[in-house]
């Protein structure tokens, strides 16, 4: 999840996202190793596919090799795919991880945790909702000791 001008964020919503970026790290690096294979895998395999396919004489020897590079290509592929699951799960366990965190607060009020999970569940962007908890969180958390 990006955020713009992070280093300006107090220090309890740095801690918190700090966590989550701890939990969400293995998602993020298996996302990152299948986009990073998937590109060069499928730009070349298509490449060599399509010249073989155009350029070279018909023949055993091209059509052996024009099944190795849809091979490639199709594995290729199939990692830009899982790559797209990865970001998938990745927007899924934030989600998880702002609801938990609201879920477990002693802080605020029922009424105002289940508002809060409302809001998070429903919008898009969920990161402003679960900053604007935690603020009011520490406010309550100041106000108390």
């Amino acid at each position: 999840m990006k955020l713009e001008h992070a280093e300006h964020l107090p220090g309890f919503i740095k801690k918190e996202i700090q966590k989550m970026q701890t939990v969400i790290a293995p998602l993020m690096k298996k996302s990152i190793i299948y986009r990073f294979l998937a590109f060069p895998l499928a730009a070349f395999s298509l490449f060599h596919l399509a010249s073989v396919l155009f350029l070279a004489p018909a023949g055993r020897g091209a059509f052996i090799s024009a099944g190795i590079f849809a091979f490639l290509a199709a594995l290729g592929l199939a990692f830009f795919k899982e790559a797209g699951y990865q970001h998938k799960q990745i927007q899924k366990t934030i989600r998880l991880y702002m609801l938990n965190r609201i879920k477990k607060s002693d802080i605020l009020s029922e009424e105002r945790k289940n508002a809060y999970t409302r809001l998070i569940a429903e919008e898009p962007s969920a990161m402003k909702s679960f900053i604007e908890f935690l603020t009011e969180e520490d406010r309550k958390k100041e106000m108390l000791y």
